[in-house]
């Protein structure tokens, strides 16, 4: 590849850098394979600087398109600046991106003033060979008579020749220099874009540390107990958490899944498109409802889908509460997320695009909003090897529902089986948007499955005999250790999105 070539990049050229070409240099061997001969200065030196000049813009809008790249995955890329596994392998390879650029911004900043230099060089040839051509005083002619015929051939006509193609060529040198300079300018500013989205990525993962840190410490503070599992509720939209610390008062764990902790985020007020923008607890913006495939009118026509990017927001909220957990030192595998609607729509996504396993997910009423924004965040933060067992959910719905089409539902499911999930979908024939006693002893039947594992044999109950139902670990959300006065909106519950 030869500097200027159509897709040669800067640094495929192995030759001799043309800044550094000198008089002299044997020039690279032609298509016959013979070495050309050599070449007199004033022909090499505005030919090599323009191709290094060229080279320079090429490599500059190369650093130009990594920058914008860099830029947009910025924007795009959800696991840059997120805690885990996949989120290291970007910043790594954001890091290695950043080394690359400064030494190329370095390489064009160097080449830039050694052209400078050679068109100084140039200009003050050029400059000489003007001044020569001015007629030497009578003194400086060695005293001899001066003649019509010597007036006449004065200047001779090869210093003529030599001082207007010394002119030219300083005028080609000087504007070599200054588009190498320029391009060097360009180089500098994108490379500095390059550092600055790498930086930015790594504040945002020591933010998400610390504060997850400070959560955990609080938390700590408030229950003063170990906790063995955890679950975090997400009500649903318009609606707060404080009815369902009443309707799941009832549900239980055996003493076997040790002390459990709820957690009760609360969504924030945001203006709501279906209310007409009256400001409500949501997760999300809904832009419209019933949940369905199509929306009937004249003509008929696709519902309009949730925005990706608030979806990716909210996720991040609940992944903090995660992250909190972790940072108090539960397991990842020992939380297990459940909802409600919005809430339960959201539990999908925080589950399928978390980096390490969870315990798994719990949806009732809910839907698949993003569907295929969804598809491409779980493949991205699925590690490397895959999942050592594929996430699980347990997906409740009512074939009543006038909110969420239950045919839908029921495709949705289908699709999350076919992202690699485990899934047991249920249908209750008489349930319409909303929970019932069935629906709920369900929840805890499968929470009790994944936080508990199976029930042990009568050898194991013989030896456990004398438990009290609602001791530590048994206790339902309202009591001490499954705690919805620790873990309230107010409290627990809002901190991970504060």
């Amino acid at each position: 590849a030869t500097p200027g070539s159509d897709g040669a990049a800067a640094s495929a050229w192995s030759g001799p850098s043309p800044a550094r070409l000198q008089v002299g240099d044997v020039a690279p061997a032609g298509a016959d394979g013979q070495l050309a001969e050599e070449q007199e200065p004033e022909e090499v030196l505005p030919r090599d600087m323009g191709a290094v000049a060229e080279e320079a813009e090429l490599c500059a809008h190369h650093l130009d398109l990594v920058a914008e790249d860099v830029q947009l995955r910025m924007e795009e890329d959800d696991l840059l600046p997120t805690i885990g596994e996949r989120g290291d392998e970007r910043r790594v390879r954001l890091r290695g991106q950043v080394d690359a650029t400064r030494a190329e911004a370095e390489r064009l900043a160097a080449e830039a003033e050694e052209l400078a230099a050679r068109a100084v060089e140039a200009g003050e040839q050029a400059d000489e060979a003007s001044r020569a051509l001015i007629p030497p005083e009578p003194e400086e002619r060695d005293g001899l008579p001066e003649s019509d015929e010597e007036e006449e051939e004065w200047p001779p006509k090869e210093m003529v020749e030599l001082a207007e193609r010394l002119q030219a060529e300083a005028v080609q040198a000087a504007a070599s220099a200054k588009r190498t300079a320029a391009a060097a300018e360009r180089g500098a500013a994108s490379a500095e874009v390059v550092r600055e989205a790498s930086e930015s990525a790594e504040a945002e993962v020591r933010r998400r540390g610390d504060a997850a840190v400070r959560v955990a410490k609080f938390w700590a503070g408030a229950r003063r107990e170990e906790m063995q599992c955890a679950i975090i509720w997400l009500h649903g939209q318009g609606e707060s958490e404080a009815s369902w610390q009443t309707k799941l008062k009832g549900v239980t764990l055996p003493e076997r899944a040790g002390s459990c902790r709820w957690i009760w985020p609360r969504a924030q007020l945001q203006p709501c498109s279906t209310r007409g923008g009256v400001l409500t607890p949501q997760w999300f913006d809904t832009p419209e409802f019933p949940i369905c495939r199509v929306i009937r009118g004249v003509p008929d026509r696709p519902r309009i889908d949730e925005d990706p990017k608030e979806l990716t927001r909210a996720t991040t909220r609940i992944h903090a509460a995660i992250e909190a957990l972790e940072a108090e030192g539960l397991p990842s595998d020992r939380i297990a997320l459940a909802g409600f609607g919005q809430g339960a729509a959201l539990v999908l996504h925080a589950v399928l695009r978390f980096q390490r396993p969870l315990a798994g997910g719990a949806m009732l009423s809910g839907w698949m909003p993003c569907k295929e924004a969804l598809r491409k965040a779980a493949e991205n933060s699925t590690p490397p090897e895959g999942w050592e067992s594929p996430p699980e959910f347990l997906w409740c719905h009512g074939a009543r529902d006038g909110v969420v089409e239950p045919g839908l539902a029921a495709e949705s499911s289908r699709v999350l089986k076919e992202m690699g999930a485990r899934v047991q979908f249920r249908l209750f024939p008489e349930l319409s948007f909303g929970v019932d006693e069935e629906v709920i002893r369900t929840l805890e039947t499968w929470l009790v499955d994944r936080l508990a594992g199976p029930e042990p044999g009568p050898a194991a109950e013989e030896g456990a005999e004398g438990g009290v139902e609602g001791e530590e670990g048994g206790r339902p959300p309202g009591s001490a250790s499954g705690s919805a006065g620790a873990g309230s909106a107010a409290g627990v519950g809002s901190a991970p999105g504060s």
